[in-house]
């Protein structure tokens, strides 16, 4: 059974965000998800190629390796993209904390 000062405080809670709409920090909880999201799609387009290990040599394995840089190269890349726009991002959402609802800055 729950007090009736537990609800109280349940209710008062400053994480608790106005019915106004999406609070400050669910908004960022989302942009951070929806780029986690897109690098792991980044991952997921990996792929291992499927070889007969009679054929593994060394030999082989380097110019199976050489042969797959342009995917290597396009995923660090696309990566690199993503998280200078993710890093981007905070630091806009970072700037529009320090400005009044009024547009004042502090």
């Amino acid at each position: 059974m729950i007090a009736a000062g537990t609800l109280l405080t349940m209710t008062a809670h400053p994480s608790i965000e106005s019915t106004e709409g999406l609070g400050k920090q669910r908004i960022e909880a989302l942009s951070d998800a929806i780029f986690a999201f897109a690098m792991t799609l980044l991952v997921l387009d990996v792929k291992i190629p499927k070889i007969a290990e009679a054929l593994v040599t060394q030999e082989f394995l380097a110019r199976t390796l050489l042969d797959l840089w342009p995917k290597f190269l396009s995923f660090v890349m696309s990566f690199v993209i993503l998280s200078l726009f993710w890093i981007a991002h905070h630091g806009y959402r970072l700037g529009e904390a320090r400005v009044e609802p009024h547009g004042q800055s502090l």
